[in-house]
């Protein structure tokens, strides 16, 4: 099944396609086929499932997958489990082979929820596999990475439940407004719109998903939670909008490779997981450098390490 088709420069196509199994989806099983301007095969990569009589009807109700993963996100994270929010649970298959992982080879049917919330550590994003024929854990990890339409918000180290500039902000600069004179709430606008540049200059993308998507950031960000510290010693893209402790988004780099997460969400969907966890990584290093050394600001300096 195609799952997507990007257009690129001189009449170029990526094609993405999606296996399944009895039409059910299987996890990170796909083939990219690269194709030139007279549809030539250019390259291909991926990984796909091997045959299988693998039976698709669970045994296991969804709702009970959900309290299990539920239960099993808490306990990972020192919460309460009725501090946990899942959602709606999805039938996929999953082979470890696919993701790269431990764990005993070969196909199973699992019902897939995302549970997030605020642990003992500060936010999470567990991605939770319960076996639909057993209903053991099959897989459980946090996937939250820890970044020109551009909308700020800042909480002035006053402890908050959550990141919430995308839901309920106040948000105090839009595109185009002036400065605030909150040193990091204008930083992270500025270096938002550089990011955002950077990829549309060079790649033609229009922000993270390349349909114009709104840049929210969060500054001076504190949890209630009084087991973190405030100021919140971090930064990270939670899958709507970027958050930062005081003073971290002052670093153009830091930036730039947060919201360079967002753009490998959208695009390649990398798991945060293992092998493909560092590839994730590694293209957020790459691509904050790159917004670095190109945008003017700051220090490039080679070795230069604050402060900004």
């Amino acid at each position: 099944m195609v799952t997507d088709l990007v257009d690129a420069p001189g009449g170029r196509v990526t094609v993405r396609m999606g296996q399944q199994v009895a039409g059910v989806p299987v996890l990170a099983g796909s083939i990219s086929v690269q194709l030139d301007a007279r549809r030539n095969v250019l390259a291909t990569a991926g990984e796909l499932l091997g045959a299988s009589e693998l039976s698709t009807d669970p045994t296991v109700p969804a709702d009970a997958a959900v309290a299990e993963a539920a239960k099993v996100t808490a306990r990972a994270h020192k919460i309460d489990g009725s501090d946990v929010i899942t959602s709606d649970p999805t039938l996929a298959v999953y082979d470890p082979a696919l993701l790269g992982g431990p764990g005993v080879r070969g196909a199973r049917l699992v019902w897939s929820v995302e549970a997030t919330g605020v642990g003992s550590e500060g936010p999470f994003r567990q991605f939770v596999l319960i076996d639909a024929h057993s209903g053991a854990v099959a897989l459980d990890f946090d996937q939250m990475a820890h970044g020109r339409d551009r909308k700020n918000c800042d909480d002035n180290n006053v402890r908050t439940a959550a990141p919430n500039c995308k839901s309920t902000g106040p948000v105090i600069r839009s595109e185009g407004g002036a400065v605030t004179g909150i040193t990091d709430a204008d930083a992270a606008y500025d270096f938002a719109g550089d990011t955002y540049d950077f990829f549309f200059d060079r790649f033609g993308r229009d922000s993270l998903d390349d349909a114009g998507m709104t840049l929210y950031s969060e500054t001076r960000f504190c949890y209630t939670n009084t087991n973190t510290a405030c100021p919140y010693n971090n930064a990270f893209w939670n899958g709507d909008q970027m958050t930062y402790g005081a003073g971290y988004a002052l670093a153009d780099d830091v930036v730039g490779h947060e919201l360079s997460h967002g753009v490998t969400e959208f695009t390649s969907g990398l798991f945060y997981y293992y092998q493909s966890g560092a590839i994730n990584e590694s293209l957020s290093d790459v691509f904050g450098e790159l917004v670095d050394l190109t945008n003017g600001a700051r220090n490039d300096s080679a070795g230069f390490v604050g402060p900004w």
